[in-house]
């Protein structure tokens, strides 16, 4: 499935907040359910380090994916991801096509070496996803949330390109986790 990815817009917010609101995805993120469209608006308008790009299906968001550059002075080559697709359209390709765009700005326009993102251990198609676009697992926080009644495990995963002079294929990412 084709969809447009774009910039985020403020008619968007209701659908997004109706998605990350949906069982399927609140149970993968570490936000508590029942959010609000105010809360989204804030947390965007909060955003002045990063990017949100969502999955447009006929004029409707079905997905999105933040990139959240480091504002430090050392770590000025980092960003943390974050995605989310409506269940409605998993598993027709829009993951794929939000990261492929996401790591794409990274690469060629914010010159963000190391892409870092957390995943829940129980998200096995989200980790697939990554791993597909060179993200290594770098450890594993225990008992890192509460939700649904028990404790979840988070993976903390990163993306390293080896040079900065030209685009890294998935090959040419760097597993720290080898490295160790």
């Amino acid at each position: 499935m084709q969809v447009l990815i774009r910039q985020i817009r403020q008619g968007d917010i209701s659908g997004l907040t109706e998605i990350f609101n949906h069982s399927e995805v609140v149970r993968n993120i570490s936000q508590l359910p029942f959010s609000t469209d105010e809360q989204w608006m804030q947390r965007l308008q909060k955003n002045d380090h990063g990017m949100t790009l969502v999955a447009d299906f006929n004029g409707e968001a079905v997905g999105c994916i933040t990139l959240m550059a480091e504002p430090s002075m050392r770590r000025k080559h980092v960003a943390t991801l974050a995605m989310a697709v409506s269940p409605n359209y998993h598993r027709q390709g829009i993951g794929t096509q939000l990261l492929e765009a996401a790591t794409s700005l990274a690469d060629d326009w914010m010159n963000v070496a190391r892409i870092e993102l957390g995943v829940y251990t129980s998200n096995r198609a989200a980790i697939k996803l990554y791993n597909h676009f060179g993200f290594a697992i770098e450890g594993e926080a225990r008992a890192y949330s509460y939700g649904e009644g028990k404790y979840q495990n988070l993976l903390y995963m990163a993306r390293v390109r080896k040079s900065r002079s030209k685009k890294a294929s998935n090959s040419e990412t760097v597993s720290l986790a080898a490295q160790a």
